[in-house]
């Protein structure tokens, strides 16, 4: 039985390396300039980080620059971004903030 189990997560384990999908074919259809897959990839990870919250350009390219050697340009990830909006993979949210002001129940309306 432990031999079944650990095969089995031995298999498991065999992810495919190479990005595929929406990073490295449906990308290039929308325009037809090539973009770094891998770069793609990250700023698609760095997206989900500040979904729903009020990010600038400079947290998603400190972001990337944690994970990539070269630095990114503003108008590549503009860039980026508008491929990935054109795919209908990324979506302007508007940033979540609650309300937290308390009325007084004794003031005059």
């Amino acid at each position: 039985m432990l031999r079944k189990s650990i095969k089995h997560r031995k298999n498991y384990d065999k992810t495919p390396k190479k990005p595929c999908g929406i990073v490295r074919f449906d990308i290039l259809k929308v325009d037809g300039v090539k973009r770094n897959p891998f770069r793609v990839k990250l700023l698609m990870r760095s997206y989900s980080r500040y979904i729903a919250s009020d990010a600038k350009v400079s947290n998603f390219r400190a972001d990337m620059a944690a994970n990539d050697l070269d630095t990114v340009d503003d108008d590549t990830i503009f860039s980026y971004f508008n491929a990935l909006k054109r795919n209908f993979v990324v979506e302007d949210l508007p940033a979540w903030s609650p309300n937290f002001e308390i009325k007084n129940s004794n003031q005059d309306i």
